[in-house]
């Protein structure tokens, strides 16, 4: 994922946190706000739960790599926080990607269509 599509600064994980929109998974939480400007950037956040940091990581990397593949199919001018959840290390890329999908669309921000399609419908 470029750079500039990355929440980096702790303002603006602390603004996204108090300010923010939230939609809940068993997988992962997503906290959503509006940003103002002209693309949307993406932040990820994993407990110490969640297992070793080489556990950890793996997950942002997946995470990252499922948000990469639907910058397209996104709408600009948003800020997203996915707080990984415990179950999240335990279970297939295709049920993060399924999971990332299903709030990306209940927070309006991709086009439902997608969903219905990866769930096969």
């Amino acid at each position: 994922m470029q750079r500039r599509h990355r929440l980096r600064r702790a303002v603006d994980f602390d603004l996204l946190r108090r300010e923010g929109r939230r939609w809940h998974h068993p997988l992962v939480l997503m906290v959503v706000r509006a940003n103002g400007q002209q693309i949307s950037r993406f932040g990820y956040s994993t407990g110490k739960r969640l297992g070793k940091a080489t556990s950890r990581n793996r997950v942002k990397r997946l995470f990252r790599e499922i948000v990469r593949r639907k910058l397209r199919e996104l709408d600009s001018g948003w800020d997203c926080l996915f707080v990984v959840r415990n179950g999240a290390a335990e279970v297939s890329y295709v049920e993060l990607e399924i999971a990332v999908n299903e709030l990306l669309q209940r927070a309006g921000i991709l086009n439902s269509t997608e969903i219905q399609e990866l769930l096969g419908k």
